[in-house]
């Protein structure tokens, strides 16, 4: 086999089984929401302190291109996750937000930031009414990763964009 019909058989395997994962979840959710006695799996969790939001999601974003098939799949997937942790709670920001997204994988791996689906997460947000708007002019956000093999998670924190941030990134573009 060549090493392009290897990493072709590859990616098509990764694809499958993130189908057959998000299949597998939607039918645990649904049976969870059928039977109270029946919690197989946790649903995300949030926590406040001060104005600060925490979201804690059992799961991570999978690497999914944008126009690929299965992405209505995930969109719905992290949009429901994000959304449903989000339902019951008050606090509301009307001022720029820094929205840090930590994704704890579990295993060791270079991977690009820019190739998971962070904007169903920052979507669900948005809908769920917890910041105005998700334009530039009121939501920053950074991806910071690291590894928990025991507990795979994305936790989402949401607080009010530090005021100095311009100063920050002006200072240190200069080489100060």
């Amino acid at each position: 086999m060549s090493k392009t019909d290897s990493l072709k058989l590859l990616t098509d395997t990764y694809y499958s089984i993130e189908n057959i994962r998000m299949n597998l979840y939607k039918e645990i959710q649904d049976l969870q929401a059928e039977h109270e006695d029946f919690q197989l799996i946790d649903g995300a969790k949030t926590e406040i302190a001060g104005n600060t939001l925490k979201i804690t999601i059992p799961d991570f974003p999978p690497r999914i291109p944008p126009n690929h098939s299965l992405n209505k799949k995930v969109r719905l997937h992290w949009l429901g996750m994000v959304v449903k942790a989000l339902s019951n709670v008050e606090i509301r920001f009307t001022d720029k937000v820094l929205c840090i997204i930590h994704l704890y994988l579990p295993y060791s791996v270079v991977w690009d930031v820019d190739n998971r689906v962070f904007q169903h997460i920052i979507n669900g947000i948005r809908y769920s009414r917890i910041i105005q708007d998700d334009s530039w002019d009121k939501l920053a956000f950074m991806v910071i990763g690291d590894v928990d093999k025991n507990n795979p998670r994305t936790e989402v924190i949401i607080t009010k964009c530090p005021d100095n941030i311009q100063e920050f990134i002006s200072k240190n573009a200069d080489g100060h």
